[in-house]
């Protein structure tokens, strides 16, 4: 069945079977949703474990600035 046919068959039924149809649609585009969060909100947690376990108590922004001004440190000034 073409999904235009589909549309207007629902169009030509009455309202209150009209609206079962969306809420039967927003719920499931909410399951969607919510399926798509839980599993991207697991995989932020543990890439955060992952890097809280290699850094220790220093944070990756902090780490990145001291290995700037490690670098910056052997160099000398010729001017």
């Amino acid at each position: 069945m073409n999904i235009t046919d589909k549309i207007e068959e629902i169009r030509r039924k009455p309202e209150h079977e009209r609206v079962r149809y969306v809420w039967a649609m927003v719920s499931l585009s909410m399951i969607f949703v919510i399926f798509i969060w839980f599993f991207s909100f697991k995989n932020m947690l543990g890439s955060d474990n992952k890097t809280n376990s290699e850094s220790g108590p220093i944070t990756g922004l902090e780490q990145e600035s001291l290995d700037d001004n490690n670098s910056n440190e052997g160099k000398s000034d010729i001017n």
